[in-house]
């Protein structure tokens, strides 16, 4: 297998302007959605949502829902995110709110910061509950577009490091009200995206 090296600096530059570009078009589509999740741990394929957000690009909040997962938030994810299992049990199930979701979705691009965890989430959720799955025009990750932006390299995995949206807005100053709460962390993404937007396409890789 040939393992690929790090791109010269004039590649990454051109890496981090198509970042750029992407970040411009996704905020001037009035259209376009962000969404989070939190759930009962990290297996997309096992866990199950306990809180939706979805904002539109201007920042508006479309959902803030808590979900009742039908099974225990495990007391180590409860320390990570602050949602409790007394706080869902009154709250919808996902099979409650999946044609409130579903028709939000379809036929928009939804932009989500690790779009491969959230978007099996949302499918499986479907599945298990035998509801038809989502449709969007598209789901966007908006962590690989920082990955190509910040352009460090990862030798590893051969490919541009994810970088951690807690971090990236701390280094790029971005504020956020809480941290782990699906509304709050759409809004650090749509940060992100705004930030990657503003950047002049002439500035260097190092900047």
């Amino acid at each position: 297998m040939t393992r690929r090296s790090k791109p010269p600096a004039a590649l990454l530059n051109d890496y981090k302007r198509m970042a750029v570009h992407w970040s411009r078009t996704a905020i001037r589509n009035s259209d376009n959605f962000v969404l989070d999740l939190e759930t009962t741990g990290p297996d997309p394929f096992q866990d199950r949502i306990v809180q939706v957000g979805i904002i539109t690009i201007g920042g508006e909040t479309v959902i803030d829902a808590l979900v009742n997962p039908g099974i225990e938030i495990p007391d180590k994810v409860v320390k990570v995110h602050g949602i409790t299992n007394e706080a869902v049990a009154n709250a919808h199930t996902f099979a409650d709110i999946h044609q409130m979701l579903w028709d939000i979705m379809q036929h928009k691009v939804v932009l989500i910061y690790n779009v491969g965890f959230d978007a099996t989430v949302l499918q499986m959720e479907a599945q298990r509950h035998r509801l038809k799955p989502f449709t969007p025009a598209g789901w966007y990750c908006v962590m690989k577009a920082a990955a190509s932006f910040v352009g460090e390299w990862n030798p590893k995995h051969q490919d541009f490091k994810w970088q951690n949206q807690h971090k990236l807005i701390t280094r790029w100053g971005i504020p956020r009200e809480v941290r782990h709460q699906a509304v709050a962390d759409c809004h650090a993404t749509l940060g992100i995206l705004r930030h990657m937007a503003m950047l002049e396409e002439q500035e260097n890789v190092s900047s």
